[in-house]
């Protein structure tokens, strides 16, 4: 059976975009709808997701040198771990990491193809906003405030490292028991206080000069169809893209643009790189553990600072993340984390890193596959940052000793056996610096009623947790929806 339902706003999805969303245009009441293709249930197990069903590619990238070829495997799953379908989104498994993009990220710009710009499309007005949403215990991330305002003295670094800073809501947000109340898988209890209808997955659209009529739904029961004189499309990097590219078909867009849409960015985390030993001078305690952050007297938080590297315009950035290894009580248990602290050292380095856009990484809907193809040069890049951030931490005597563990270097470069993904989908219907797929608001070019938000919409990503600079493109969406 197809249902017609009629809304003035339609929000596709109900994870972080899909609040935000929602909370901006909740004075519509009875002509709001949310629908999630999720259901109210965290799925289990793969195949409990029978649209989001990804193979990949078994490398992700490869370190060239004058006698080798070392390949890195592709340790990403965008079926079941990295994301998930369910009413809220991804924000159960969201680590809680809350940091806007950094202005020099929105400056960065890769000229492989001339589009991987921000050219303007700056989302730092949202900013605050956005920081509030996500119960943010500061609103300001300049580090030498942050640790002024913690009574700390910053070492000083050297050319090439800067200091950043992240932060934890004392309490993250966790969408599902927001909307449970608000939800239901009945087209028929849809109401005032039941704005949310999950269960049904965005499958097709209807079209007429310029814009879209209607959106085609199904559930395993029945499909829907919804009319409504605006939508936001907030499913995801992977879904918005799947549905863009049906729009695509859809339309006379032009051929270069089509294929971009499905370009695929991530943030490779090479975890435990290399090792090292404590030396002369204590590593300060926010470089390598969060620190509990008081406003007036109450804990609101917790910050840290990771130290990054960057080498400018047009080049990736990575963050360094210290680790510390846990000593437990215990003399066994101490006897054995010392001999290993003699084997490995005291200290792990995690790096969490930019991709440099590119053509080769990209998604196939045809498929279901996806070919996660980090560049070369990025390892390259990668090692060398390396070296600069252990040369700081000997020079500093701060560290000594530094050991690689995942494998050894080849001809001078350090490089990961395998490469996680941080699940941040982006890029994978970018802005492009002649606004031909969406505009600064995130509208679709073609389909004048559509918006298309979250970090799919990245030309370029820098290193940075991306969940902020994702609700802050849909307050972009929503303010362009409200002022037309």
């Amino acid at each position: 059976m197809e249902i017609l339902i009629e809304k003035k706003v339609c929000i596709v999805g109900s994870g972080f975009c899909g609040y935000t969303g929602y909370q901006k245009l909740s004075h519509l009441k009875n002509d709001l709808l949310i629908v999630e293709g999720g259901d109210i249930n965290d799925p289990l197990k793969p195949e409990d997701q029978k649209f989001y069903n990804f193979s990949h590619n078994k490398y992700s990238g490869t370190l060239e040198t004058k006698n080798n070829i070392s390949y890195i495997e592709s340790d990403i799953d965008l079926s079941f771990r990295d994301r998930q379908f369910t009413v809220g989104g991804s924000s159960g498994k969201w680590a809680g990491f809350i940091k806007p993009l950094e202005f020099s990220t929105y400056l960065n710009e890769y000229t492989d193809d001339g589009s991987s710009s921000w050219n303007g499309f700056d989302l730092k007005k949202y900013d605050e906003e956005s920081l509030k949403i996500l119960n943010s215990p500061i609103l300001d991330f300049n580090p030498l405030k942050v640790a002024d305002s913690l009574n700390i003295k910053l070492p000083e670094l050297p050319e090439g490292l800067y200091y950043s800073v992240y932060s934890w809501a004392k309490s993250p947000l966790r969408l599902k028991d927001f909307w449970k109340n608000k939800a239901t898988n009945k087209p028929n209890m849809l109401s005032s206080e039941k704005q949310l209808l999950y269960g049904f997955k965005l499958v097709d659209a209807e079209i007429n000069k310029g814009k879209i009529i209607y959106l085609k739904f199904i559930s395993k029961d029945n499909s829907i169809l919804v009319k409504a004189d605006a939508f936001i499309l907030a499913t995801g990097g992977i879904e918005n893209a799947r549905f863009a590219d049906i729009l695509n078909r859809k339309s006379n867009i032009l051929e270069y643009e089509s294929k971009k849409v499905g370009n695929f960015q991530e943030h490779p985390h090479i975890y435990t790189i290399g090792s090292f030993a404590n030396s002369k001078k204590e590593i300060p305690e926010i470089l390598k553990n969060q620190v509990p952050y008081y406003s007036k007297g109450k804990l609101v938080g917790s910050v840290k600072f990771n130290i990054v590297a960057w080498d400018g315009i047009g080049t990736p950035k990575v963050s360094f993340d210290l680790q510390s290894r846990k000593y437990t009580n215990g003399i066994i248990y101490s006897l054995i984390n010392y001999l290993k602290s003699k084997i490995r050292g005291d200290n792990f380095i995690t790096m969490r890193c930019e991709q440099t856009p590119n053509n080769n990484s990209k998604l196939d809907f045809i498929k279901n596959q996806i070919n996660w193809n980090i560049t070369d040069s990025d390892f390259k890049l990668y090692s060398e940052y390396l070296r600069r951030f252990v040369s700081y931490l000997n020079y500093s005597e701060m560290g000594k000793d530094f050991k690689l563990i995942q494998k050894d270097s080849v001809n001078g470069f350090a490089f990961p056996q395998r490469t996680k993904g941080g699940a941040h989908h982006m890029g994978t219907v970018p802005y492009f610096n002649n606004g031909s797929i969406i505009d600064k608001n995130c509208k679709h070019k073609i389909f004048s009623n559509i918006y298309i938000v979250g970090c799919s919409v990245f030309p370029n990503s820098g290193f940075e947790n991306p969940t902020h600079a994702a609700i802050s493109t849909t307050l972009a969406a929503v303010d362009d929806l409200i002022y037309q």
